[in-house]
């Protein structure tokens, strides 16, 4: 038996939905090329020509987390990746991806993902 299963959108309705991200577009590339430097919010607003707490006030409420959250969700997830796709140790991915060494990135790891990164290396067992 074979099926096909479609799904139609609304072109209009999903620019509107994604509107308020695209303002923050240019950061968040930003964020992603430079995860292993000191980012700081008075730089990130200042790239978005806007005032460090407005900025911080607008990012939350599109995003739902603060800007350091956020920035520390890219560094996990970032580690998730290199975990399975590299054979580097976790303090060498820890500072690639800007944490200060591997115990920084195991205690947010934990925190964000539910396990050590040693543990979701090993499939989550």
């Amino acid at each position: 038996m074979l099926g096909i299963v479609g799904i139609t959108r609304n072109i209009t309705e999903s620019k509107v939905f994604l509107q308020p991200f695209d303002q923050f577009a240019e950061i968040i590339e930003h964020i992603r090329a430079n995860m292993n430097t000191k980012l700081l919010v008075p730089d990130l607003a200042r790239m978005a020509h806007i005032s460090a707490s407005q900025f911080e006030r607008r990012f939350s409420k599109v995003f739902g987390m603060s800007v350091a959250q956020y920035i520390v969700h890219v560094r996990v997830h970032e580690a998730c990746r290199l975990l399975v796709g590299t054979g580097k140790t976790i303090g060498e991915i820890a500072l690639e991806v800007g944490f200060y060494d591997q115990s920084a990135l195991t205690r947010f790891f934990k925190r964000i993902i539910g396990m050590t990164p040693s543990a979701y290396r090993r499939g989550g067992k």
